[in-house]
């Protein structure tokens, strides 16, 4: 069942598999290997520029719906197109770098429909349509939310909460998507702002992972009890990103899970490239941090 179609593409160097002897190379040489994943990650981080609201990032953004467009109307069934075809902008939602799921409607056991399940038996289920449709077992991927932060209960050394901070801000964030001020030796990974719409997001997880192990190493050290990040660092940081961030598409022509409908806040994105991240990552600014 497809309740919301996403933007298909295929895999970054296709769909290709890899053989015996390719794997051999890769096992006996790792170089290559890591050569061939910077090259696919030098692929998805050169498309940044397709979110951006300019003449260029439209052009990009036309480039790509017609790509993606043309993948499905060459891989899928012609029954099925409408089901594919989102009607949303590029960029609002995450693209699917699609690897054979899209060539597996052809499968004559596959039967793909929009429509919400009215009720379920003991070997079928029912669509509000009344359409019946036997099953052997059901696979519920219906989502999962973008703020699980249970902000009302995180208290910091004030006594205000997590929430209230972030009311105060004026939405959610944090200084390198990793700390808030008045939370002392308190991080996140994979927090705000660190979702990419175009690189994996386990490389902005990995990429904070270090810069919490550098930003705590005196602690660990035992030369210090508490680091904190400083308010203007935060407040600096935050305001680049959502001022980055109202000139993608992402803010102003997206009504998404990732925005405050609201105030227009986008807690989820980075408007940046996954490089830069990298950087600002791998050498922090150490004036950034209060140390007691």
């Amino acid at each position: 069942m497809d309740k919301s179609p996403q933007h298909y593409v295929p895999m970054a160097v296709g769909n290709y598999q890899f053989g015996k002897t390719y794997r051999a190379v890769f096992y006996y040489m790792p170089l290559v290997l890591m050569l061939l994943r910077w090259v696919v990650f030098w692929i998805l981080d050169s498309s940044l520029g397709q979110f951006y609201n300019d003449s260029q990032g439209q052009k990009a953004r036309e480039d790509r719906l017609a790509y993606s467009q043309k993948y499905i109307e060459d891989n899928a069934p012609e029954k099925y197109w409408p089901l594919l075809t989102p009607k949303h902008d590029l960029g609002c939602r995450r693209r699917i770098l699609d690897n054979q799921y899209i060539r597996s409607l052809h499968n004559p056991k596959m039967n793909l429909v929009k429509d919400t399940i009215a009720s379920i038996g003991p070997n079928s289920l029912t669509t509000a349509s009344g359409q019946e449709h036997k099953v052997e077992f059901i696979i519920l991927a219906t989502g999962f939310q973008f703020t699980q932060w249970k902000a009302d209960t995180v208290i910091g050394k004030t006594g205000k909460s997590l929430q209230q901070h972030w009311d105060a801000m004026g939405g959610i964030g944090a200084y390198k998507t990793i700390a808030t001020n008045e939370f002392p030796n308190m991080f996140y990974l994979l927090g705000p702002n660190s979702g990419s719409g175009h690189t994996s997001v386990l490389f902005s997880i990995e990429c904070a992972a270090n810069l919490v192990i550098e930003i705590a190493r005196p602690i660990l050290k035992r030369q210090a009890l508490v680091v904190e990040v400083a308010s203007e660092a935060e407040i600096e940081w935050c305001d680049n990103i959502q001022s980055a961030l109202s000139k993608t598409v992402l803010t102003q022509s997206c009504s998404n899970q990732y925005t405050d409908p609201k105030s227009g806040w986008n807690f989820f994105s980075y408007p940046f490239s996954s490089i830069r991240f990298w950087l600002g990552t791998q050498f922090p600014e150490m004036g950034h941090w209060m140390y007691r």
